[in-house]
């Protein structure tokens, strides 16, 4: 599923946009965020680190499905009807999305878990492989949120490319907000 929509991210989010319905995004999310709070959990040695980081995780996903069905409801809203639909197709988008953010929340937690292993050998070979993969998956996030915004819009050229720019922007501010806020917590 992950590979699916690193390398064919146009062909996932057309099927989702087509049939919103078949696709539980929370599923998605839930998970990523266990997988977040366990980062959390072993980076801190708090479990209300874990708690928070995978709340984190659940409005972060939530804060990006509002910015996606904003931009389509400027865009959009001659084209197509009710709001609710478009919000359902928002989430089924960005849902399908979030599961390369669930496989590098899973690389981390595994590297995280085994954090005590790394100075033998075999483990930090692991270990570079697995943030090369983070990496690699994060540029994958990047482009597939790209094709997606092309999908779920439906526009080309210029205003896709701004769009695409205000939501890696608006998505790294609210990401920083959102660690501010569990920074002050502590």
């Amino acid at each position: 599923m992950v590979l699916s929509v690193l390398f064919h991210p146009t062909e996932v989010f057309k099927k989702v946009d087509s049939s919103p319905v078949l696709y539980s995004p929370w599923l998605v999310v839930i998970i990523a965020g266990i997988f977040l709070a366990i980062v959390g959990y072993y980076a801190s040695a708090s479990w209300l680190t874990g708690v928070y980081m995978f709340i984190a995780n659940i409005v972060q996903w939530f804060i990006l499905t509002l910015f996606v069905w904003f931009f389509g409801f400027i865009h959009l809203r001659k084209k197509r009807g009710i709001a609710e639909e478009r919000f359902a197709e928002c989430a089924a988008a960005t849902g399908k999305l979030w599961t390369i953010t669930l496989a590098t929340n899973l690389i981390m937690a595994i590297l995280s878990v085994f954090y005590g292993f790394v100075t033998i050998f075999p483990f930090n070979i692991l270990a570079m492989i697995g943030v090369i993969l983070a990496i690699i998956l994060t540029i994958g996030w990047i482009v597939a949120s790209y094709k997606m915004l092309k999908v779920v819009l439906g526009i080309n050229g210029g205003k896709l490319f701004v769009n695409w720019i205000l939501l890696l922007i608006l998505n790294v501010v609210t990401s920083a907000f959102i660690v501010g806020l569990i920074a002050k917590i502590f």
